[in-house]
């Protein structure tokens, strides 16, 4: 039995960890905090437990990933969709991010009146462009491309309708921003900005369009309450670890990762060695550098040193 070590007991990696689990993997996962879910996370008082950070849930429509996954993994969750994602109170009049396309852009225009014609044109582009990169990221998960061999997958993964997104892998939200005359308008960009920030953690000027695109999109896709906090999702996936053969460790950070020949090793903060043929790290691409050896880092190109990066990463290593 392969065994994988999953770095980090967020979402993503609790997911991962069961779906290699699943697979017949030996999975370990090492979390530094006394709480599994990351960014949806809990807080207990007494006898009752409040969500903190992520409370709501975003892919868990019909055809969601996260219902999928939950599906395939056989776990029952009570979910309710939300008509209203996000309310915003700094502009003049409250704001809300709708999960119906129409009363999202008809409010928007009426906080921004002057900007009708633009934010009509504007969110017609955005959501087209995310109804094509929803059909195309099924077949290609790495977006955007970026290495020759991911622009060999990606083209032979095209299809005739996808063509027209050709010329939008360069351009950044911001780029369609003001192609559609919305640069002046500071408090709409500031509201992009804090969607883009909240789910690609970056802003409109470094956001690839097409997964920009997207992002912005997902909220009218569906937006989820999950019963009793999006951190019963994440104590589901580690039942569901420890369920088939493997260990969730709390209070349990890693602090190095070494590889020689075709094992990987481990290291936590009480010196425990780990060892597994796979690595996933569930941390931010920077963080996952601090823990390789320096011999590892260097062999690495300036790009990946210098890029910021938030998700679910595995470690291929030389």
């Amino acid at each position: 039995m392969e065994k994988a070590i999953i770095i980090g007991g967020g979402i993503g990696g609790l997911t991962t960890g069961a779906l290699l689990s699943k697979h017949g993997y030996k999975v370990t996962v090492l979390e530094g905090d006394g709480e599994v879910g990351g960014c949806a996370g809990k807080f207990s008082k007494d006898l009752f437990s409040f969500p903190v950070g992520a409370t709501f849930g975003m892919r868990f429509e019909e055809e969601g990933i996260h219902n999928k996954i939950l599906r395939y993994l056989d776990i029952d969750m009570n979910v309710f969709p939300l008509s209203e994602a996000i309310r915003i109170t700094v502009f003049s009049a409250p704001l809300s991010v709708f999960q119906n396309r129409t009363n999202h852009l008809k409010q928007l225009v009426q906080v921004f009146p002057h900007y009708k014609e633009n934010l009509s044109s504007f969110y017609e582009e955005l959501w087209k462009i995310a109804r094509k990169v929803r059909r195309l990221i099924e077949r290609v998960p790495a977006m955007p491309p970026k290495t020759p061999q991911e622009w060999g997958y990606l083209f032979s993964s095209l299809g005739i309708s996808d063509v027209s997104l050709l010329p939008l892998f360069t351009k950044t939200v911001a780029d369609l921003v003001k192609k559609h005359g919305l640069e002046d308008c500071q408090s709409f960009i500031h509201l992009l900005d804090g969607q883009i920030i909240d789910s690609m953690q970056t802003t409109i000027e470094h956001c690839s369009l097409l997964m920009g695109a997207f992002a912005l999109d997902v909220y009218h896709e569906g937006s989820f309450y999950v019963e009793g906090g999006l951190f019963i999702l994440a104590r589901k996936l580690q039942s569901f670890i420890k369920h088939h053969g493997g260990e969730v460790k709390l209070h349990c950070k890693a602090i190095g990762v070494d590889k020689r020949g075709a094992l990987f090793t481990v290291e936590d903060e009480y010196k425990q060695r780990y060892k597994a043929e796979h690595v996933v790290s569930n941390l931010p691409l920077r963080q996952l550098l601090e823990l390789l050896e320096e011999r590892i880092v260097q062999n690495l190109s300036q790009k990946i040193k210098d890029k910021e990066q938030w998700g679910c990463l595995r470690c291929i290593l030389p």
